[in-house]
């Protein structure tokens, strides 16, 4: 999508893009081939997002543009990255610098994405003898220091049907992606957001006599909601120093924090913006000794992925260490996990088709495990999947 470089009278700011760089920034004449279809003003006026239509067609544009009246620029974030379209918009009732937007499904990109899969897949079967295509280029959103989002995960709501709202900073580094936050079914829009909630609609709710807004917990709030005020903005603002980099002045929030549920809910602010070093330091407040060990043992894996994973599976957060362990191919450690999470059908399916190294070995460890449940049938023919039946039958 393109955006207009004098919009809301401004100039393009250097440096203005996710990325840093200027981006290709075509000079209009003339009539613009696109409308304004939404613009919003945050809470203290000094931005403006805008969401941009196709003349003559309802279908509004992947790319959001927020307006820096402090800088007389702008800077924007193209959610195809997600996989959905955006619908509308919202400030922060009170942060200036948090926005969120309404996101449905977009048929359009899931379809691109499973012809991608099938053609992937029938040039594996064909037996493509020619190089492999180079691998895609690394999102802004993704770096190596943690900051910001990675483009999986930020395409793991790609095939919900149902409100997806994703909520983002804007930064002088670009709009940054904070988080996803589904919708539960049955809420059709965004009304606004005061961090930690998020207010929906449910105009069938409104119809049968009940009220027609309701407040839906962030995700990075959930049990959180019991703190005051002063404590939630010390999250919010600890989450925007983890996007932006700002380690220094994240790390001294943590030392003026005392209550041990926010220190919790920073180490999983530091898991999710992929920052070990200041999670560490949660840690510790916390007395964690084991995530603190899992930090010093996971130094040892090259990925970055994979030590932030080994941290995550003792914050409880299993699922969003399964998913870093998909995202750097680390099929042995999400084996692994799966083990020892008692999931053997998801273990199994692991190592038969990514992780085949260890196929044998698996089914040997889930015939001890049916062995020490007095599955003797189910253990017999585990260990006779792992070739050992001969010594252990």
């Amino acid at each position: 999508a393109m955006i207009p470089a004098d919009i809301c009278g401004g100039t393009h700011a250097p440096g203005s893009g996710p990325d840093g760089d200027d981006g290709d920034v075509p000079e209009f004449s003339g009539r613009l081939p696109f409308a304004i279809d939404s613009v919003r003003v945050n809470c203290d006026g000094t931005k403006a997002s805008v969401l941009f239509a196709h003349r003559g067609h309802v279908s509004v544009l992947s790319t959001l543009a927020v307006y820096d009246d402090d800088t007389d620029g702008y800077r924007t974030f193209d959610f195809a990255i997600t996989g959905r379209a955006p619908e509308s918009h919202a400030w922060d009732a009170a942060a200036p610098n948090v926005l969120a937007t309404q996101t449905a499904f977009d048929e359009n990109s899931f379809a691109d994405e499973k012809t991608e899969k099938t053609e992937n897949v029938r040039t594996k079967d064909e037996g493509d003898s020619r190089d492999p295509a180079p691998a895609p280029a690394a999102s802004p959103y993704a770096s190596e220091t943690g900051h910001g989002r990675s483009a999986a995960t930020m395409r793991r709501h790609a095939s919900s049907r149902g409100v997806v709202v994703f909520t983002l900073f804007a930064s002088p580094r670009g709009l940054l992606p904070q988080e996803a936050h589904p919708v539960p079914d049955g809420f059709e829009s965004l009304l606004g957001l005061a961090a930690p909630s998020l207010f929906v609609c449910n105009k069938a709710a409104a119809q049968s006599g009940g009220g027609a807004c309701f407040a839906v917990t962030m995700r990075d709030f959930v049990g959180m909601e019991h703190l005051d005020a002063e404590a939630k903005a010390e999250l919010l603002t600890f989450n925007y120093d983890l996007a932006v980099g700002d380690v220094d002045r994240a790390r001294a929030l943590v030392k003026a924090t005392t209550e041990p549920a926010v220190w919790e809910a920073m180490a999983h602010m530091c898991i999710k913006n992929k920052r070990l070093d200041v999670a560490e330091t949660c840690l510790a407040n916390l007395g964690h000794v084991r995530g603190g060990r899992a930090v010093r043992d996971g130094a040892d894996e090259p990925e970055l992925d994979a030590r932030v994973a080994s941290v995550a599976v003792h914050l409880g957060l299993v699922d969003d260490a399964a998913v870093l362990y998909e995202q750097c191919h680390r099929h042995d450690l999400l084996n692994r996990l799966y083990q020892a999470m008692g999931r053997w059908d998801d273990a199994i399916a692991v190592a038969s088709g990514k992780d085949r190294i260890n196929l044998k070995s698996t089914h040997y460890a889930h015939g001890r495990h049916l062995e020490s449940v007095g599955d003797v049938s189910g253990a017999i023919r585990a260990y006779e999947k792992s070739g050992c039946a001969a010594v252990d039958v």
